[in-house]
């Protein structure tokens, strides 16, 4: 039997704080030369001497360097402001990060305005350790809670674009991110709650060269709906590896166009007590999408060990309690591919009201049930010989 899903919603809510510090007023100029880091980090000092306040960005381009947000503060970024990452020479080679949060609360950014990460130099060198390990990432929040990002765009971020790691309650509201699709850009993920919990994602526009959505390690309670992805890999649970889970997640109202992955869960191969259970997608519309529904079990990527995945023991990584409902795909490769095994537990799936514009389905080893699935294909059935149908 599914589980009845519940998802945590928050009210978003803007505090008040009274007091305003523009950057101007600590002698930004906004001209996109100058560097205005200095203006950034004084006026976010004021907030921390006042206790509470908002930072506010009126128009222009402020060429800044990497800075940290503080607890009680609202970052507003009037429309037609730009925040403006260094550039791939002037970068402080060992900050991992242009904007963080690490150990804050009540925390908001918000006003319509631009993060631009510049990170189209960074991109080719991908394969290079000496220099991917020290790709930063645009936004990252830290063992946080009640987290507010709204109507921003974020965009060229040199690695991920927005990571809350172990956070509490987030909500990300009508934002926008965009990087070049894959193979020009790389890693370049849109969203990736990673060990949080109690996370909404509504009514944004992600175009990217990765995930655009990747519900990371130990997170729970994670809501995504109303969206819109374009180029990326598409709303994905994972990669999941030794010991991690997932669970209670949803996705749904989700338009795909032309993005390589739709519905994917992600485990990577000979992982151990690895679980992703409670998964929905729901009310799902896909044009162009190579892969539309995925779990794939034999998911490849380095151990945290170091080690490949082949040297690694074999596992018994379980996903359990998956509904894909109200689904339509058109102009799509592989419609259908579940690829488990009896050491990688796929068990009730359901496949409700599924309209695919192809019959190249592939089940291997997932068990459950489907009504009203078009092409009529038996998927959810064990196959013992991992052909497919």
């Amino acid at each position: 039997m599914l589980y009845l899903f519940t998802v945590f919603l928050l009210i978003s809510a803007i505090p008040a704080f009274s007091q305003t510090f523009n950057l101007v007023d600590f002698g930004a100029v906004g001209d996109g030369v100058t560097n205005d880091t200095n203006a950034m980090l004084e006026a976010i000092q004021e907030v921390k001497k006042a206790g509470s306040g908002t930072v506010y960005v009126p128009e222009g381009v402020y060429l800044i360097w990497p800075f940290e947000l503080t607890s009680n503060m609202i970052l507003y970024l009037e429309r037609d402001a730009v925040l403006l990452a260094p550039s791939f020479e002037n970068w402080p080679m060992g900050t991992l990060y242009y904007v963080l949060g690490d150990n804050i609360h009540n925390i908001s950014i918000l006003g319509g305005g631009i993060i631009d990460g510049q990170g189209a130099p960074w991109w080719p060198y991908y394969k290079n350790p000496a220099i991917q390990q020290y790709r930063p990432i645009l936004l990252e929040i830290l063992e946080s809670k009640d987290i507010l990002v709204r109507d921003i765009t974020l965009t060229n971020s040199p690695k991920y674009h927005f990571i809350p790691k172990t956070c509490h309650n987030v909500e990300v509201i009508n934002v926008t991110i965009l990087a070049p699709p894959y193979p020009i850009s790389h890693n370049t993920d849109g969203i990736d709650p990673w060990r949080s919990h109690n996370v909404t994602i509504r009514d944004c526009f992600i175009s990217t060269g990765d995930d655009n959505v990747a519900v990371r390690a130990n997170s729970s309670h994670i809501l995504v709906e109303n969206c819109y992805f374009g180029y990326g890999h598409g709303a994905s649970v994972g990669s999941l590896d030794d010991g991690e889970y997932v669970h209670n997640v949803t996705f749904r109202n989700i338009v795909f166009v032309n993005t390589t992955n739709g519905a994917r869960i992600k485990i990577v191969k000979n992982s151990t007590l690895t679980m992703a259970e409670e998964i929905v997608y729901q009310n799902l519309t896909m044009h162009n999408v190579l892969n539309s529904l995925m779990i794939d079990c034999d998911y490849t990527r380095t151990t945290p060990s170091g080690k490949n995945v082949d040297e690694a023991e074999d596992g018994n990584p379980v996903v359990d309690n998956v509904l894909f409902e109200n689904i339509v795909s058109t102009n799509t490769t592989s419609p259908v591919n579940f690829n488990c095994n009896s050491k990688m537990t796929c068990k009730n799936i359901q496949m409700i009201d599924i309209n695919m514009s192809s019959d190249n389905f592939y089940c291997h080893d997932a068990s459950g049930t489907q009504e009203n699935v078009t092409p009529d294909y038996p998927c959810l059935q064990h196959q013992s010989n991992g052909d497919p149908i």
